[in-house]
Parts: C-alpha cells; sequence; structure tokens
C-alpha cells in the first residue's frame, strides 16, 4: 500500500514538473506569436512567466520588448540588458551577442572591452553566425590584439559552414 502511495506521488510530481514546463514551451512560444504579430502587451503578459521560470528564449523576449519599448511596455536599456545576462548566462547566442555590443559602446552597460570580448566569443562558440563574422574581422584587422589571419579564417570558415552566404563568398575568393 505505501509503495502504491509512493509510487503515485511519484506520477504527480512528475505530472506537474512536465505541465510546468510545457506551460513554459507553449507560454513562449504562443509570447513569441504574439511579439511577431505586434501585440507587444500581450507577448509581455504570457512571456513574463517563463522568462521568470528560467526559459532564456523568453528572457531574450523580454530582452527585446524592453529594448524597443513600445507601448505599453516603457523602453527601458538597463532591463533590456538585464533580461539579456539572464538570457546570456543560459547560452543564448544572440542575447550573448547583444552583450558584447553593448559593453563595446556601453549601451546600459559600461564599456568594458574584455567583457565585450568574451561575450563575443561565447556567442561565436554557440553558433552565431554574426558573432563569427565579428571575431573573423576583429581578428584580421588585429583591432584590440595582434592581427591573426588564420583565426579570422577559421572564423569566416564556421561561418560558411553553417551556410552564411557572405563567409562562403569570402573563401571562394
Amino acid at each position: 500500500m505505501r509503495s502504491i502511495r509512493c509510487l503515485i506521488a511519484g506520477w504527480l510530481v512528475l505530472g506537474a514538473m512536465t505541465a510546468a514546463a510545457q506551460t513554459s514551451l507553449q507560454g513562449f512560444e504562443l509570447a513569441e506569436a504574439y511579439f511577431k504579430r505586434g501585440n507587444f502587451a500581450q507577448a509581455y503578459l504570457i512571456g513574463l512567466p517563463a522568462a521568470q521560470a528560467g526559459d532564456p528564449r523568453a528572457q531574450f523576449l523580454m530582452g527585446n520588448l524592453s529594448l524597443i519599448g513600445r507601448p505599453p511596455i516603457a523602453r527601458d536599456i538597463k532591463e533590456a540588458m538585464r533580461w539579456y545576462t539572464l538570457a546570456a548566462s543560459r547560452g543564448h547566442a544572440q542575447a550573448q551577442f547583444i552583450l558584447a555590443e553593448a559593453f563595446a559602446r556601453g549601451d546600459g552597460v559600461p564599456v568594458d572591452k574584455q567583457r565585450a570580448l568574451q561575450w563575443l566569443n561565447r556567442s561565436a562558440e554557440n553558433g552565431y553566425v554574426p558573432a563569427m563574422m565579428s571575431l573573423a574581422r576583429l581578428h584580421d584587422e588585429g583591432s584590440g590584439e595582434a592581427r591573426d589571419r588564420a583565426a579570422a579564417t577559421d572564423w569566416v570558415r564556421r561561418a560558411a559552414e553553417r551556410g552564411d552566404p557572405r563567409a562562403q563568398a569570402l573563401l571562394a575568393d
């Protein structure tokens, strides 16, 4: 009898965890659909619980909503950077790229070239093609470091392997 109760309790816990994960997934997907249709209020209301639950895609969406600031959401670059940082620390490559650019320019965060390069590297390593091409350019120009044509070519090759036409054209030359 006791083992049956434990088994039932385990199923209930597993069911609740599965439902929470599905709700987060559905929450993000629905929020993203509202965002794409320009219904930013609904995107925010539906996406916020998923973002607070730790979904990096929803956190990135909250960052975008805070950055663009369309009514009824106020534009708040510091809040956007907070959301992007949460998403980036959970491996969201596009959020990592946005943080790299923000730290390079001082948008909503202090200028910090070292942190910019760290986020740029993480984004590229996570497969984000614009980050790969940015690193290729930095290595080719020697911006901030010694010029490294081999590293530049390697990043262009990686971007080309991901189907980037600009990188493919550069390798064809």
